[in-house]
């Protein structure tokens, strides 16, 4: 058996498009969305249709039904627009956290560039600054244990408890035996 289809003069009720980003439902506003959250004609964006309770998202207390308008200062009409955004913001974030970094290595404060090296990695994992600072890393990690074997030797080459005597200490030390030497000398008449 076959049966005919009917046609009506309604349209059918659009399905939104659901798209997922940080733990968030997106859909593009239509007639459906704004009648079942009460949103005005006027207002452009996309509306959040679900939250995941474990999200950021949940944190900032963001629910069904609020709009998203834009990112960053820059409207958004769809979820890849947010998407895309906020992954431009990120590798905008893991290059100034790169540029840190390096400033930090250039002064050789290898805990401080180490720790922002690990911060570029961890923003964007993907972008060109992560791979560069994956080689950082690395490079960091041998300067600190030579740092650390360095300080090893020269601790065992001073007696236990005493500490290694600084330059202007040293150099004090020398004065003091040519003093004592010429002291000795003009004693003895020579």
């Amino acid at each position: 058996k076959v049966q005919a289809a009917v046609k009506t003069d309604e349209p059918a009720p659009e399905k939104p498009v659901t798209q997922k980003a940080l733990g968030l439902d997106l859909a593009v506003l239509n007639k459906d969305l704004r009648s079942r959250y009460k949103i005005k004609d006027s207002v452009k964006g996309v509306v959040v249709t679900n939250v995941d309770a474990n999200s950021d998202a949940a944190e900032k207390r963001l629910s069904a039904g609020d709009v998203i308008v834009e990112v960053a200062q820059e409207a958004v009409s769809s979820g890849d627009e947010i998407q895309k955004r906020i992954d431009q913001l990120k590798g905008e974030q893991a290059r100034g956290s790169y540029e840190i970094a390096r400033y930090y290595e250039r002064r050789r404060k290898w805990d401080g560039a180490k720790m922002y090296y690990s911060d570029v990695v961890a923003k964007d994992p993907n972008s060109k600054y992560a791979a560069e600072a994956r080689l950082h890393i690395d490079a960091i990690k041998t300067a600190m244990q030579n740092r650390q074997q360095r300080e090893q030797f020269d601790y065992r080459r001073n007696r236990v408890g005493e500490r290694k005597p600084t330059l202007r200490e040293r150099r004090n030390q020398c004065k003091t035996q040519r003093n004592v030497e010429n002291h000795r000398a003009d004693a003895n008449g020579y």
